[in-house]
């Protein structure tokens, strides 16, 4: 693993706990045990997993059982009356499964992410059993936090309790919002400026950093700000830039909102979790985030891996998708197939996404990943095929002979290369060729 992509830490204050695998066996349509693979295929956790397949396959509940392995504060009074605390995973799929299941991750902790103080653990459960490996104390510091397909932009005043009360929820309810991103804007700006010196300054790195991060991610906004009241503007408003001017947050598009709604949601978090961090944006945990290309243009699904990469330095991303471009884009990442075989869903792991971000969208989409059977148009395919049909028989008719003929004129039509720029090269040379002939 390269230093810029991997998941290291160097000030090893705070230890990064991850995930390295899951195994599951009947847990919904995964019936025989098989394993998930998170890491990087040299014994380290991967940065980025990304999970693929058609609807139904169970993308969503592989999310739902790492989620599952959030630590759960449990307190135990002896019969010395002494108090004592372990923490187990939540178990939250439990209520959706039958009684024979059985879940199990391999848990990766480490203070610097070295070959020399590496220690993997394995914690498991069951219908009516939670196992470890062995008692290890650094199972409470693996920070799951969850994002669901159904994530929206939230516009009801901010509660009172932290958010990190309950961080995968969003997985299992969809009654489960974002965090409202312009009240919490609005409101760490009143504590900038009401706030003593000493308490100012944590205000205004947190606002900055948050507005940076949007800054980075959202396409075409070139600045933030708060607009304070007026005559005309009887509260104060956040206000983003945009080629048409300034527009508040409810005048983007949902891409927009949603982005910045779980946006501002994971950094809170982050500062919440790690508050005497000098950058809490840089410190471990897990994201999971069920269809990350959700409501993204293509060139923006093109770059939000290696946007949050460079945000969430220490964070390991488990994501499902169904863009191409997010495979495409994924380097040094696990690509994972989820692939229906009779009534049974099976899990591919693959290493090769270096091999497969070379590839064009089309080879991506006609690959196994995607198994679509071409990347023309379904107009185009029935042409082609009443073409083949045509001439498979042994004898053309002259009826035969005209449709080739007119099919002949509409695959004419069809574009030789899809790149761009290398279409105008080819015709580049095509010209160039041809003068020469002619000399």
């Amino acid at each position: 693993m390269t230093e810029d992509k991997d998941l290291k830490t160097n000030d090893g204050n705070n230890k990064g706990v991850y995930f390295l695998d899951l195994t599951v066996e009947n847990v919904l349509c995964f019936k025989e045990r098989q394993t998930l693979d998170l890491s990087d295929g040299n014994g380290n956790p991967a940065m980025w997993t990304v999970i693929l397949g058609d609807n139904g396959v169970g993308k969503t509940t592989l999310l739902k059982c790492l989620g599952s392995f959030e630590p759960e504060e449990i307190q135990h009074t002896h019969k010395d009356g002494n108090l004592s605390i372990d923490y187990l995973p939540n178990q939250t799929i439990s209520n959706e499964l039958d009684k024979n299941f059985y879940i199990k991750a391999s848990i990766f902790n480490n203070y610097n992410f070295n070959n020399y103080k590496k220690n993997i653990f394995d914690i498991y459960f069951s219908y009516d059993f939670i196992g470890k490996e062995k008692d290890f104390g650094f199972y409470e510091n693996l920070l799951i936090f969850a994002y669901s397909a159904s994530r929206t932009y939230n516009y009801s005043p901010l509660s009172e309790k932290k958010s990190d009360e309950n961080t995968v929820e969003s997985l299992f309810s969809n009654d489960v919002k974002l965090i409202n991103a312009e009240e919490w804007l609005l409101q760490t700006d009143y504590s900038i400026k009401s706030a003593d010196d000493e308490v100012k300054i944590f205000y205004q790195k947190k606002f900055e950093k948050i507005k940076q991060i949007l800054l980075k991610l959202l396409p075409e906004i070139e600045d933030i700000q708060i607009k304070n009241v007026t005559k005309e503007n009887t509260r104060p408003k956040v206000e983003f830039k945009t080629p048409y001017g300034w527009v508040n947050i409810r005048g983007l598009s949902l891409g927009y909102q949603t982005m910045i709604g779980w946006m501002v949601d994971l950094a809170n978090k982050l500062f919440e979790r790690y508050p005497e961090s000098d950058n809490p944006l840089e410190e471990p945990a897990v994201v999971l985030v069920d269809e990350i290309d959700l409501h993204l243009h293509p060139k923006w699904q093109k770059s939000i891996m290696s946007y949050l990469s460079n945000i969430f330095k220490k964070t390991q991303f488990i994501v499902t998708a169904h863009s191409p471009l997010i495979v495409q884009s994924a380097e040094n990442a696990n690509i994972v197939l989820l692939r229906r075989e009779g009534d049974e869903v099976k899990i591919y792991n693959k290493k090769n996404s270096n091999e497969i971000n070379k590839w064009r969208i089309d080879q991506i989409i006609t690959s196994d990943l995607f198994d679509l059977d071409s990347a023309r148009s379904y107009k185009y395919d029935e042409i082609i095929k009443r073409k083949n049909e045509i001439l498979q028989k042994q004898e053309l008719s002259e009826e035969d002979k005209k449709e080739l003929e007119e099919i002949g004129k509409k695959l004419d039509e069809l574009p030789i290369i899809i790149d761009k720029n290398r279409n105008q090269d080819t015709i580049d040379l095509l010209l160039k060729a041809s003068e020469i002939l002619k000399e």
